[in-house]
């Protein structure tokens, strides 16, 4: 699979309701029929290309809380054409990408300006 056809395929998976690729779990490269390596190389070239809407606020690792899916920490909230997704984690926890509908998106986006 060419790297295109995988960001294609992620991208189609992100539009999805409560989508998460662990990028560190095996079994999350094994879904698109590729190695970690390659399943990180190809979405950290997905947020090059993405549009960074907003950081979260919380700059000492403590957890925002959100009504979608998990919390996670050093959330950041992308957006793709009309594809919206959060990436999280790094340091010590996973790297996590999840999807995010517009709504949550939106929901997010008030959240942490109220908290900034």
């Amino acid at each position: 699979m060419s790297k295109n056809e995988l960001k294609n395929k992620i991208i189609a998976n992100l539009k999805k309701p409560n989508h998460t690729i662990f990028l560190d779990n095996e079994e999350d490269a094994a879904i698109y029929e590729v190695d970690l390596d390659m399943l990180n190389r190809a979405i950290h070239q997905l947020l090059d290309e993405s549009t960074l809407l907003k950081r979260s606020p919380n700059e000492h690792g403590s957890h925002v809380s959100v009504d979608i899916g998990e919390d996670w920490d050093n959330e950041t909230l992308y957006r793709l054409g009309e594809t919206y997704f959060i990436f999280s984690g790094g340091g010590m926890s996973a790297e996590v990408i999840q999807s995010c509908t517009k709504a949550e998106a939106d929901k997010l986006l008030t959240k942490w300006k109220i908290k900034s």
